[in-house]
């Protein structure tokens, strides 16, 4: 198969950070990545393995039928989940299964022998991808016996998406709670209770939400001068402004080889946690309803320290309304005797359900409780 041109691949990578706000284009991305790999099939998995939690999953070209029996039957044994999680197995490299495993061991493995060699499948090529603690972001592309085995000027030309594909999927798990308003329209996004912005390149404010003019109202985070914002710590804002300079670029079609900006930054609060800024390129020009109406960057911020709603506490944990509240009460500090005191429950009280609340979590003290909360998306 020939060598995958430039453009080819900065349509992939482009596609990818659009559903990072549109994410019906997560399968529109997968297919352009299997194009460039000569794969026939496709997946993305974002999953938090320490708490057995599947935030997304996306699939080119594999049916419900197929992907129902994988994970009924398959997916507990199959010998590629662990080496997608072994330390040693770098993030944001494509791996092979034919050069992890050898045909002996492939042919052992009732994955192999009952679910890829009927289907036609030789190779797996995987990465992983936006490792945050035990959660993990996977592609997987899987090729079959027309294409034979992957070229290695191939692999490599394609590993140009990875450092974009982790950048994407980061940012996309910060923007969950957003991106069905961004369409919506100025009302949603005033009514939205996390501060977000349109921003350009040079810090022109081009749009804002109630919540984010109240905190540059404060001027406790940011600086506000001549229409243009800025962070008030020297180090985070160096940072914030090669941001927004590279989401203005993607949002414009300029696709770097490799991204040198994080795509959240820390901005410290003293003893607090630290405010979490988040920018985005905002990709496509407006439709008419959208809300911003200019190509440029978008900026999210997120206080840590606020706690998901009970409701997102329930769905994820399998908690109870009341043990969604402690946990909540936890986000907020403070010893037992003050939790128990604003959740007006008594001491004993608070200890037995924080004891479900662990155990439900699979956690085992306050610190690896926070953690759990704050890996849930914003």
């Amino acid at each position: 198969m020939p060598v995958p041109s430039d453009a080819e691949v900065d349509r992939c990578i482009s596609t990818l950070y659009e559903a990072v706000l549109d994410p019906t284009l997560w399968e529109s991305g997968l297919e352009q990545l299997a194009a460039l790999g000569g794969a026939a099939h496709a997946s993305l998995t974002d999953a938090d393995f320490l708490h057995g939690i599947l935030w997304r999953s996306v699939f080119h070209n594999i049916d419900d039928e197929a992907n129902e029996l994988y994970f009924s039957r398959y997916a507990a044994v199959d010998p590629r989940s662990s080496l997608m999680l072994a330390p040693s197995t770098l993030a944001n490299t494509w791996v092979s299964d034919n050069e992890a495993f050898d045909a002996a061991f492939r042919n052992a493995s009732a994955v192999y022998r009952e679910y890829f060699v009927p289907r036609g499948v030789t190779e797996s090529v995987m990465a992983k991808v936006a490792v945050e603690g035990s959660r993990m972001g996977a592609l997987g592309l899987l090729r079959t016996v027309d294409a034979g085995a992957m070229p290695l000027e191939t692999r490599a030309t394609i590993a140009r998406v990875l450092p974009h594909a982790d950048r994407a999927i980061r940012l996309a798990r910060r923007m969950t709670s957003f991106a069905a308003a961004v369409d919506i329209g100025r009302s949603v996004l005033d009514a939205y209770d996390e501060p977000v912005a349109s921003v350009d390149a040079d810090g022109l404010v081009l749009l804002t939400n109630g919540a984010f003019d109240n905190l540059l109202a404060q001027g406790s985070v940011f600086r506000f001068s001549r229409s243009r914002v800025s962070l008030l710590d020297p180090s985070a804002q160096r940072k914030f402004a090669l941001a927004l300079r590279e989401a203005t670029d993607l949002a414009n079609g300029v696709v770097s080889s490799l991204p040198r900006s994080a795509p959240t930054i820390s901005v410290p609060r003293g003893v607090r946690a630290p405010l979490q800024v988040s920018v985005a390129p905002l990709m496509r020009a407006a439709n008419g309803s959208s809300w911003f109406s200019r190509r440029g960057a978008l900026v999210k911020i997120t206080d840590p320290a606020r706690a998901p709603s009970t409701e997102l506490l329930q769905k994820s944990f399998g908690l109870t309304r009341a043990e969604a509240r402690v946990c909540a009460a936890v986000m907020e500090g403070g010893p037992n005797a003050e939790i128990a005191q604003r959740l007006n429950v008594a001491v004993t009280t608070l200890k037995s359900q924080l004891a479900s609340v662990y155990a439900k979590t699979h956690t085992k003290s306050r610190a690896s409780l926070v953690l759990a909360i704050r890996s849930l998306p914003r």
